[in-house]
């Protein structure tokens, strides 16, 4: 019984078209940073002013909002990944601030894409039960009290009635 609760449990997992809704969110910025470099060449060679004016810069404007919300959903996706360790994420984020463009759709590629899914329900069932209240009808003098934590990580509570 217990392993089969550590196999819902420890899984990080999305339905479908979640993932495909975050990878095109990976792939927006690096879209723009495609734009931006193929504008800014096309506007040099024909030097023309409009290109390097007018539509550069709202290109570089929209690709760094862009990229500062790609960061910032992937950052915290990458803090709440509990498969990853410590020095797997720390990793993950410097390759985040220091090649956005390329880093994001390659963890999305690694971690997303190929994560499990599972039905919606199912996963916020999962995701409320990281605490067990267990409520003991034991009527006698010495009741026990306390919390533990059991080999899957749920934390168990012991409560008298």
């Amino acid at each position: 019984m217990q392993t089969e609760f550590v196999s819902k449990v420890m899984p990080w997992t999305w339905s479908a078209s979640r993932r495909a809704g975050y990878g095109l969110l990976a792939i927006v910025p690096l879209a723009l940073l495609l734009a931006l470099v193929t504008v800014g060449t096309l506007g040099a060679v024909a030097n023309s002013s409009f290109l390097l004016f007018e539509a550069l810069p709202v290109l570089a404007y929209t690709h760094v909002i862009a990229q500062f919300i790609t960061l910032l959903i992937f950052g915290h996706l990458l803090m709440r990944h509990p498969n990853l360790e410590r020095r797997h994420k720390l990793g993950w984020g410097a390759a985040f601030l220091f090649a956005a463009p390329f880093s994001v759709p390659t963890y999305w590629l690694l971690h997303v894409l190929r994560a499990p899914s599972r039905l919606p329900s199912e996963s916020r069932e999962v995701e409320s039960a990281r605490h067990i209240h267990v409520y003991e009808y034991d009527y006698t003098p010495k009741k026990r009290r306390g919390t533990r934590r059991r080999a899957d990580g749920v934390v168990v509570h012991r409560v008298p009635a």
